[in-house]
């Protein structure tokens, strides 16, 4: 189903699917409910027409626009196009449509392409009807614009690009000075972006890049580029710079929604008079700049509501979580005081051990969201992995005890690996934590190994459990944060903390599991640095 991106307005970063289903936009809609203030309350609606998706302006006070142009009528759209509402601009996503226009090579069959053999001989000297051209850009358009598509490849930036095309136009046309506008998405205005001048006079100072508004406001509003003349008395300029007779061109850089900034270069007469084609060719590598400036901002913009939808995630989770502990403790709380009102300390007990259970799942929590959120070097010196695991095994016993969980331990000895004790206490107390959350109270059994892989060199500390198992698929994101098999008995960040903490080791983290049959976690760690 296609997405709604709002790329700018006060909505900046949201996302709208739309199921199938027609969508109003506007400020008092049910479906897109928009903060912008210049929008109708119902300004425009996105609704389905035979496979195909159509935008319908509702009567709004300002209109609606698709790729700049005020729509009239229902309008088709397709994959990539903008929609304007009062200040908000709105991407449409239909990348369904492109997979389902590709649809048709499906069925391709590479026999139906065929390379003829009897020819492989073929030289260039050879006397035939063919014309062989050599393709290297010869022109400066060309080369210009040759290089423009070198420099896309590698910037991942609004600012590195307008760097880069700075660089690649002063170096390809002669110019004492370029300078580079964008337009403000909100307020509209040009805002300077980047510049560069190649005289400096004798005291130091570098001459101002200097546009009039009147131009700015043209190529803004007529998306024309222009080439012209002026003596430097008749704009502001630096009281060192020379009084020479100066041409110059400017260029719109043109997007999909149209004028999204300019291009503005400048020369002594003397030195070079600026022509058409090469005014042209700015135009040009305006254009490229222009798209990949709505290219990054979309990815900017689809980066942003990726955050949102991640923080709306986790802190739904964790309320959820944190909420069930604190019933628990409020729980074992009634209890220790209705034991108290009835002076019967054994009740007061049970109500303490439900306290202390969930105090200790809130450490449990708050040391996992540290150990996934933080990025720490671990402070390794030589660890006795055996002895971590029977601190662990010390720690648990009273929770074994009361979910009649037996716990076998098998731990031989081996070379001493470089850990940091602290880290690798935890990882081993989850791993134990999560073996006794999986399997039956009353007949649980928890198996902990150590060895030594003379082969590879590694200590290996095995968790194995007699639960129910993991499905297959569910291995393949069981250490993903936030991915829980225990329903509101886990909080997902467990094995995600274990993993991270075993991969700062260098080390790794593996999982063997057959549905009904239990599962096995195994931790690899190098018993050298």
């Amino acid at each position: 189903m296609p997405i709604l991106y709002v790329l700018q307005g006060p909505d900046s970063g949201q996302a709208y699917r739309t199921r199938g289903e027609p969508l109003v936009l506007g400020r008092r809609s049910h479906h897109v409910s928009l903060s912008d203030g210049a929008a109708s309350e119902h300004h425009a609606e996105i609704r389905p027409d035979n496979g195909c998706w159509v935008v319908v302006d509702l009567n709004s006070s300002d209109g609606t626009f698709v790729n700049g142009r005020r729509i009239m009528t229902p309008t088709l759209l397709r994959h990539g196009d903008r929609i304007n509402l009062g200040s908000t601009l709105l991407f449409f996503d239909r990348r369904d449509q492109i997979e389902s226009d590709a649809a048709d090579w499906a069925d391709f069959n590479p026999a139906e392409l065929e390379i003829d053999e009897s020819n492989t001989g073929l030289a260039r000297d050879q006397s035939t009807p063919f014309s062989w051209i050599p393709l290297e850009s010869t022109d400066v358009g060309g080369r210009m614009l040759s290089e423009a598509a070198e420099a896309l490849a590698s910037v991942d930036s609004i600012g590195l690009l307008l760097d880069r095309m700075s660089d690649v136009v002063f170096g390809r046309l002669s110019a004492d000075r370029l300078g580079i506008w964008l337009v403000d998405p909100e307020t509209r205005s040009f805002i300077p972006q980047a510049a560069r001048v190649a005289r400096v006079n004798n005291g130091g100072h570098r001459a101002k890049v200097v546009i009039p508004r009147s131009i700015l406001n043209r190529i803004g509003e007529s998306r024309e580029g222009v080439l012209g003349s002026r003596t430097s008395r008749e704009f502001p300029r630096a009281s060192n710079d020379p009084d020479e007779h100066r041409n110059f061109l400017a260029a719109p850089i043109l997007g999909r929604d149209g004028v999204v900034g300019a291009l503005f270069l400048e020369c002594a007469t003397l030195r070079h008079n600026y022509t058409l084609q090469e005014l042209r060719a700015v135009a040009a590598v305006g254009r490229v700049t222009g798209l990949a400036i709505e290219h990054l901002r979309l990815l900017e913009a689809r980066a942003r509501s990726a955050r949102l939808v991640a923080v709306g995630e986790t802190v739904a989770y964790l309320s959820h979580h944190i909420r069930n502990i604190l019933q628990g403790m409020q729980g074992g709380a009634e209890v220790v005081e209705l034991g108290f009102r009835r002076h019967n300390l054994e009740t007061a007990s049970d109500g303490w051990a439900l306290v202390r259970r969930n105090l200790e799942r809130t450490l449990h929590l708050a040391m996992n969201m540290l150990t996934f959120t933080k990025d720490r070097q671990p402070r390794v010196e030589p660890t006795d992995l055996n002895q971590l695991v029977e601190e662990v095994v010390g720690l648990v016993g009273r929770r074994l005890e009361e979910q009649g969980v037996a716990v076998q331990t098998d731990l031989r000895e081996c070379p001493l690996p470089p850990l940091d004790a602290d880290g690798m206490h935890q990882v081993v107390h989850n791993l134990v934590i999560n073996a006794i959350e999986a399997v039956p109270r009353g007949s649980g059994r928890v198996t902990i190994r150590t060895r030594y892989d003379e082969t590879r060199g590694e200590a290996v500390l095995s968790v194995e459990d007699n639960g129910p198992g993991i499905a297959p698929q569910d291995c393949k994101r069981i250490f993903d944060a936030f991915q829980s098999s225990k329903g509101q008995g886990g909080t997902g960040l467990g094995l995600a903390a274990a993993k991270k903490i075993v991969q700062e080791h260098h080390g790794r983290i593996e999982i063997e599991s057959t549905v009904g049959q239990g599962a096995t976690f195994h931790v690899r760690l190098p018993v050298k640095n």
